[in-house]
């Protein structure tokens, strides 16, 4: 899968996940830090893969989707983790951004929070959005 791009699975009829209501895993591909020419061109790949988790989801009429730090872990190599949290929830097309990431009400539903994102009771999401086994071949 090239890199910034994002597949959509469901979550298999007996899994673990499955069997906790979460239904889909969306597996997003960042860059590796090392492979990326500069923090910046790591990050705006982090960015296209969360924003293209979002569509996916929006297409499948997906309520609640829980994304995890992409790119925060085997990804990251050096660079600044507060540098990749700011690039995912801020740096993102706000056109994008703004017309999908809203409760039915109207408002802005974003919470953070740390814990297990293959456990729904952290976040009470129907999907999940993975990065770390996507950059296998």
């Amino acid at each position: 899968m090239p890199d910034g791009s994002a597949l959509l699975t469901n979550t298999g009829n007996n899994s673990s996940l499955k069997n906790q209501g979460i239904n889909y895993i969306i597996h997003t591909v960042p860059r590796h830090r090392d492979s990326s020419a500069s923090d910046e061109e790591f990050v705006e790949i982090a960015v296209k893969a969360v924003q293209n988790s979002i569509i996916l989801a929006d297409r499948e009429k997906i309520n609640k989707l829980a994304i995890c730090f992409v790119a925060g872990k085997i990804y990251r190599g050096t660079c600044n983790p507060e540098k990749l949290a700011e690039g995912i929830v801020c740096d993102g097309d706000e056109t994008i951004f703004d017309a999908l990431v809203f409760n039915p009400k109207g408002n802005r539903n974003i919470i953070v929070k740390a814990g297990d994102i293959c456990d729904k009771s952290t976040h009470g999401a129907e999907a999940i959005v993975n990065s770390e086994n996507a950059g296998m071949n």
